[in-house]
């Protein structure tokens, strides 16, 4: 413990132990449910009081609860920010290891001013809808439900094992970060620049990624079913052993993307750019390559239906494909 501070160790079955810091005036109140709060504006006296109160979590809840001059935040290992609203927020190389950040809306926002909100990315992208390069976005795709993080930079930033369900993130800079294992079921990500992060192992089913920047990104494993990715950059992306099924990547960049071993069954890949991307031992059942730019695609082993003519673009190395 740093010089001058001072620990109380309660006996209560609501509170375990308070620190007080006379150098800032905080204290930190440490609950018997694991997680700990401090509070600003905390006196000597007001230490005093709760320290030697003869119920202390009787005292605590009469003076700390919903009292405003003692302003109070989260500080326990894994921070919660559930229901938080942040916009153009820049926490670039921040640490939030098993943070939740789930479900909030953007209060009284509609869907204009939402997206009068996000930047050159979602600009892009409604550019490419007017112009009919893109599928049509269902009326479910609302920020009503979500959580407010639009134009968030979090460049760089360790969020591996995060929650962001359902989570909004437009056009937000996520650019380098760690997003291992993270879950973004459901998330909005339109216009987000996700290029170089690492999403091995990411939940992103039903996510919405319409015209994002996952160049270069780390996608091995990831799950992408029924995902929305039209318009996407995905150009060098690695995403061996991904889950695609399902998904849409209709005029999606794709050239140069390793998705070996990955599940394409049912995908749409319309004019999709596929240029140079391996594709071993994939599985493409089903899915629609209508238009699609196939040059130099190395389609060892893949698995596909008979319905689909690869005949012309195939680059093998000794293997073939399996029907």
């Amino acid at each position: 413990m740093s010089a001058g501070k001072v620990r109380h160790t309660f006996r209560s079955s609501y509170l375990e132990a308070a620190t007080f810091n006379p150098e800032n005036l905080t204290m930190d109140i440490e609950f018997r449910s694991g997680s700990t709060y401090r509070y600003g504006h905390i006196t000597p006296e007001v230490f005093h009081k709760l320290t030697s109160a003869l119920y202390p979590g009787v005292w605590f809840a009469r003076n700390f609860r919903r009292r405003k001059q003692f302003p109070a935040a989260n500080i326990t290992g894994g921070a919660t920010l559930t229901k938080a609203v942040v916009l153009s927020t820049k926490l670039t190389r921040v640490d939030l290891p098993e943070a939740e950040l789930t479900r909030h809306g953007l209060p009284g926002c509609s869907r204009a001013e939402h997206r009068e909100r996000t930047s050159e990315g979602m600009r892009r992208y409604w550019a490419r809808r007017r112009a009919g390069l893109l599928g049509e976005v269902r009326q479910t795709d609302t920020a009503t439900s979500l959580m407010g993080l639009t134009r968030v930079d979090l460049a760089e930033a360790k969020l591996s094992g995060t929650k962001l369900t359902r989570a909004a993130l437009i056009a937000a800079v996520l650019s380098g970060t760690d997003l291992t294992d993270v879950d973004l079921t459901a998330a909005e990500l339109s216009g987000a620049n996700l290029s170089g992060a690492k999403l091995s192992g990411a939940k992103l089913s039903g996510a919405k990624l319409y015209g994002a920047d996952l160049s270069g990104a780390e996608l091995s494993g990831a799950e992408l079913s029924g995902a929305e990715l039209s318009g996407a950059r995905l150009s060098g992306a690695i995403m061996i052993e991904a889950d695609l099924t399902h998904t849409n990547l209709r005029g999606a960049d794709m050239s140069g993307a390793d998705l070996s071993g990955a599940n394409l069954t049912h995908a749409i890949m319309i004019d999709a750019d596929l240029t140079s991307a391996k594709l071993r031992t994939s599985i493409l059942t089903r899915a629609d390559l209508t238009g699609a730019n196939l040059t130099n695609v190395e389609l060892t082993n893949v698995m596909v239906t008979r319905s689909v003519d690869l005949t012309d673009f195939i680059r093998t190395s000794g293997g073939g494909i399996v029907y």
